[in-house]
Parts: C-alpha cells; structure tokens; sequence
C-alpha cells in the first residue's frame, strides 16, 4: 500500500481494502476511547501505539499476561503492538488497557519522565 494523501479520517477509511477497513474501524473505535493511542495501518500489519505500556508501570506485565492468558501471540516494540488481523488482539485488554490510565495520570507520569 502506498503511503495515503487522505485529508480526512473518513477519506482513508474509504480508500482502504474493505477487509482492512473493518480491521481499522474496529481498532479506531477502541483508540477514540484514549487521547495517547494511536493506529497505524501498514503494508503487512496494524500498528496500535500506547505509551502507557512503556511510561506507566506494570502494565506492559499484566498485557502480556493477558495475551497468554487470551491464548494470543504478543508482537510489540516499546508500545507498538503489531498485529495482522483483528482476530490476533484479545479485544477486552485492548479496552481494559485504554481505560487503565486516565488522561490526568498519564499526563502526570509524562511531565514526571521530562525532568
């Protein structure tokens, strides 16, 4: 896939393959419950970054423990979990791990990492 010129959310969402289109609607819909995730859709596989996984402790534990627990293989940078199809995220813990962290408490731990 070609890098997309979409100006807006719903152009892009138009211009995907229906079947990645489902992948990323359903995945954006979790993300517009949390201002610090983001969704990326690559050329072979999703992107959904979390910085609380990285800057909040003990959660990168407890979302590991949820993907085996989930029976699900754990593909995943700093905060980046990698995916190829939906079916691969224990959807739950992806919305337990968006709600996890308030904003104030991630904006605290934030500023708490700049000094």
């Amino acid at each position: 896939m070609t890098l997309s010129t979409a100006k807006t959310v719903a152009a892009y969402l138009k211009e995907l393959p229906a079947q990645r289109r489902t992948v990323v609607s359903e995945v954006r819909r979790i993300a517009l419950k949390n201002l610090y995730l983001a969704l990326g859709a690559r050329k072979q596989y999703y992107g959904l970054c979390a910085m609380s996984i990285y800057s909040v402790p003990g959660l990168e534990k407890w979302l590991r423990g949820e993907f085996r627990k989930a029976g699900k293989k754990l593909d995943m940078g700093k905060c980046c979990i990698r995916f190829r199809k939906i079916e691969d995220l224990p959807v739950g813990a992806i919305e337990k791990l968006v709600g996890a962290t308030s904003v104030k408490k991630f904006i605290a731990v934030y500023k708490a990492g700049r000094k």
